[in-house]
């Protein structure tokens, strides 16, 4: 067992021994509180030491992380400075990200604009307008409406370009359909994306015009075969003119082909030249010995104005010569010569013109027959359009003006309403063709009233036969298989009539489609089936007789 000292115990009953013991004790006691103190201020140094770095990177989950690191250990007036420089930083980089989207959503914007994207465009700024919903300053919601208003200003541009894009698609997949070697999956791919580009009216007027370019540069080249076939053919036609050989001639004027009415024009002009040529040599002055002054100012004063204006010199000599030189019987010597050489200057020019006059004649011909068949080119460009989304939204509009009170629209309606439109103007179409190529126009489809069943055509006659057939019950289950509607059914059986003449009056009532597209405007595509080029539908379809096997089996 442990013993105190004796010197210990004997210290102890002094006083000053006794005080200094107790000072001993109360430094012994009090080092736990001054080592807390001591760990408290380290902890806090560190602390302030992280908020300092925290500050510097004004990264708010640290700084919010320091202020409540600070408020658990007492320092109140500190993690409140640090909350406060938390949500400081906080706004300021919500402010950085919104201004960092808000760019980044633009330059998708403008890139998608200037690639004719205007899917992508309204997608940014469908972007911006969310931007502009959560930004929290006046500042940033000016500055996003700025960008949108950039945007919206590179719309009408994106709408050209993405037209522009659609059109040289369709060019490219017309060429791409003229390979032979392309596969029937390939085939059918391209088809598929051809319809669909064809609905836009705006891509497809590109396209035509394409198509116009295309034949008009090919005519270029049928200018330089006109001009060859003329140097060819001219000395044999003024020979025979000259000759009086109608039978080579005609022979040269039935082997033009297609120059014939041309060549024609120019064979004409030569013999009206030589007739005139021939009553220039009967009243010249080596014929009648007397000038022929009237005759020759009666023929200049015919010739056009810009024309006959450079005969008027020589003719003015002549006169000069002939009123200086013949006294009514008989010429002065010399003068007499030196109007016979004026005589043949005003013939020889009078000959040349007239050539020029024949040659001019020809190629009039020629430019108004490629007028001609410019005009039989447009209207063949159109025939060869499809329905695209103009028919259907103006089928809409008249679909809607015929509904009955309680009925519904329905997309039937609207086919038949914009197919009738279509094919109205096919009809005019047809007959502009007719009256240019001279040719009885031909209808490829049956006349009458009928209903749109899927793509198809049905009639009432149709039916009629389908009945006699196979009976109206199962006529009208074949009918109701292939998604016609009651009302369908009823105007296809006879048992309603369809207010035709009212429909009729209301697509007059709309008038041409030029009047219409100008009344509607362009640019609206409409998202359906493309009915497809017409010979491709008539050829899908096949004759009447097949497409009624629908109807019998």
């Amino acid at each position: 067992m442990a013993k105190f000292s004796e010197q210990f115990l004997a210290n102890l009953g002094r006083p000053a021994y006794q005080e200094s013991m107790f000072g001993l004790g109360q430094a012994i006691g009090g080092i736990p509180g001054q080592m807390r103190d001591q760990r408290k201020k380290q902890e806090f140094n560190q602390l302030m030491q992280q908020g300092q770095q925290a500050m510097a990177s004004k990264d708010p989950a640290a700084l919010s992380s320091i202020a409540q690191q600070l408020a658990a250990a007492g320092y109140q007036k500190e993690a409140q400075e640090y909350s406060q420089a938390a949500a400081t930083a906080r706004e300021q980089q919500d402010a950085l990200g919104r201004f960092d989207r808000t760019t980044e959503i633009s330059s998708s914007g403008i890139m998608a604009a200037q690639q004719g994207d205007v899917e992508s465009l309204e997608t940014a700024k469908t972007g911006l307008m969310a931007e502009l919903a959560a930004a929290s300053t006046l500042e940033q919601k000016k500055a996003i409406r700025q960008e949108l208003r950039n945007l919206d200003s590179l719309m009408p541009g994106a709408k050209k370009v993405e037209i522009g894009n659609k059109a040289r698609k369709l060019v490219n997949i017309d060429m791409a359909l003229q390979n032979p070697a392309l596969t029937g999956t390939q085939k059918s791919v391209l088809e598929q994306q051809q319809k669909e580009l064809q609905l836009d009216p705006e891509a497809m007027g590109q396209f035509q015009e394409y198509q116009l370019n295309t034949w008009r540069f090919e005519q270029e080249g049928e200018k330089i075969k006109e001009e060859q076939w003329l140097d060819t053919n001219r000395g044999a036609i003024l020979e025979a003119v000259q000759s009086g050989d109608t039978k080579a001639l005609n022979s040269v004027i039935e082997g033009a082909g297609e120059y014939a009415e041309a060549a024609q024009k120019f064979a004409d002009s030569s013999l009206r030249s030589a007739e005139t040529m021939a009553q220039f040599e009967e009243n010249s002055i080596e014929r009648r010995m007397a000038p022929s002054v009237d005759y020759y100012s009666e023929q200049v004063d015919n010739l056009p104005e810009e024309i006959g204006q450079n005969l008027k010199t020589t003719l003015a000599a002549y006169k000069a010569v002939s009123e200086k030189g013949w006294d009514g019987k008989q010429w002065t010597a010399g003068l007499r010569t030196r109007a016979k050489q004026l005589e043949r200057e005003l013939q020889g020019q009078l000959r040349a013109i007239n050539s020029q006059i024949a040659t001019s004649e020809y190629f009039d011909a020629k430019r108004e027959d490629r007028a001609t068949k410019e005009q039989i080119k447009k209207i063949e460009i159109k025939l060869d359009a499809p329905m695209g989304s103009d028919y259907i939204k103006q089928g809409r509009i008249m679909a809607q003006s015929l509904l009955k009170e309680g009925e519904e629209l329905t997309q039937n309606n609207i086919m038949v309403q914009a197919t009738a439109l279509y094919e109205r103007d096919r009809r005019q179409f047809i007959q502009e063709l007719a009256s240019l190529t001279g040719e009885e126009p031909v209808e490829e489809e049956e006349e009458g009233s009928f209903v749109m069943i899927g793509e198809s055509r049905t009639t009432p006659d149709m039916v009629q036969e389908a009945v006699a057939q196979v009976g109206e019950e199962k006529t009208i289950q074949r009918l109701k298989e292939s998604g016609a509607s009651k009302e369908d059914i009823e105007f296809l059986l006879g048992k309603k009539v369809q207010g035709t003449d009212e429909r009729e009056e209301r697509m007059k009532a709309l008038g041409p489609r030029d009047e219409r597209m100008d009344a509607i405007g362009t640019g609206f595509v409409a998202r359906t089936d493309a009915l497809g080029p017409r010979e491709e539908r008539m050829k899908s379809l096949g004759p009447r007789e097949e497409r009624m096997v629908s109807l019998f089996n």
